[in-house]
């Protein structure tokens, strides 16, 4: 139960990461629509940090606060990559831990998820015609 809480809890603050950067950032949303959005659920951030990235009056100051919490994002690193960055480490870090465990059926079913992921990426730039990224 513990493995999965903390992969599971880091994806949910992740994800909230994101979404509350993305709806800054492209969709101009008030704080009330943002909160509306997230996920009740958080492992290494507090409601107090939500709070004050969610009501931050731009975006410099939101990456100031996201740079401040366990997230440590540097100046020129791309929140979307560095999500998956750590995700993947969480899931490697406990499958690792506890090999004989739930932990390598979850860490394998995430790498798949993953994998599926990126097929599709690439099939969708092959259609659209997009160059490799």
């Amino acid at each position: 139960q513990k493995i999965i809480a903390q992969c599971f809890g880091t994806r949910m603050d992740m994800l909230n990461l994101q979404w509350i950067c993305r709806s800054k950032k492209f969709y101009q949303l008030e704080p009330g629509e943002i909160y509306a959005m997230l996920i009740p659920i958080q492992l290494h951030l507090t409601r107090k940090e939500i709070n004050r990235m969610v009501e931050a009056e731009n975006l410099d100051i939101l990456y100031g606060l996201i740079r401040a919490s366990w997230v440590h994002l540097d100046q020129d690193q791309d929140l979307d990559h560095l999500a998956h960055d750590i995700i993947d480490r969480i899931y490697l870090k406990t499958s690792r831990k506890d090999p004989y465990s739930i932990a390598i059926l979850n860490s394998y079913l995430y790498f798949k998820e993953r994998e599926v992921e990126r097929i599709i990426t690439t099939i969708e730039k092959i259609r659209y015609g997009l160059g490799a990224s």
